[in-house]
């Protein structure tokens, strides 16, 4: 009887030792479990945001443009500039030719062969240069020289270089006249390309 009595008294004491100890371990386990999520990143602490702000967008289109406006005023600019530097190197080797007739002592006789040869490779000089076309600066370059480009090509966006035509019985006269032309020409040319890069 005495152990069917401490069976019977033991067993709710027993009962209620085993629910607080099952409670506590799942409060363990809640907790660990908790702790754990904590320490996993959630799906928006590692999501990148690749999207732009509208304003943004259309600000890096404009820088966009722009640089292509500053390749293409650039590339205007570097044809206007060759086109000016090789005319006046041409001019430059025209005049050389006709200042080698004007300064020969004695002079050349009006059929000398020497005379001719130097007036033939002159037209050949002429006839290159005249096929050049040298286009107008563009704006706000264009703008700054507008003066200079009009006293040499008019209204013309497209300069073209009118050197005088001399046969072979040109006088020294005639000959001096037109080096003296071309060296004003070569040299207003010079002029105009330093007042280009001067716009820059």
């Amino acid at each position: 009887m005495k152990i069917d009595t401490i069976s019977t008294l033991a067993t709710p004491q027993m009962e209620t030792l085993n629910r607080g100890d099952i409670k506590a371990f799942n409060d363990t386990k809640t907790q660990n479990k908790a702790a754990n999520n904590s320490l996993e990143p959630s799906s928006d602490q590692v999501k990148l945001n690749t999207s732009i702000p509208r304003q943004t967008a259309d600000t890096m289109q404009k820088l966009g443009n722009i640089t292509a406006l500053s390749n293409n005023t650039a590339k205007s600019l570097r044809e206007t500039v060759s086109g000016l530097s090789l005319s006046a190197e041409m001019l430059d080797k025209m005049k050389a030719k006709l200042e080698t007739i004007t300064k020969n002592f004695p002079p050349f006789p009006i059929d000398s062969s020497d005379r001719k040869k130097l007036l033939m490779s002159y037209r050949s000089l002429q006839k290159e240069i005249e096929k050049l076309t040298i286009p107008a600066p563009p704006p706000p370059a264009y703008d700054k020289v507008a003066g200079m480009w009009g006293d040499l090509f008019g209204q013309s966006q497209t300069g073209s270089v009118s050197t005088t035509d001399l046969p072979d019985n040109a006088s020294d006269a005639a000959v001096a006249k037109a080096a003296e032309q071309i060296a004003g020409t070569s040299e207003a040319f010079t002029k105009l390309n330093s007042a280009i890069g001067a716009t820059l």
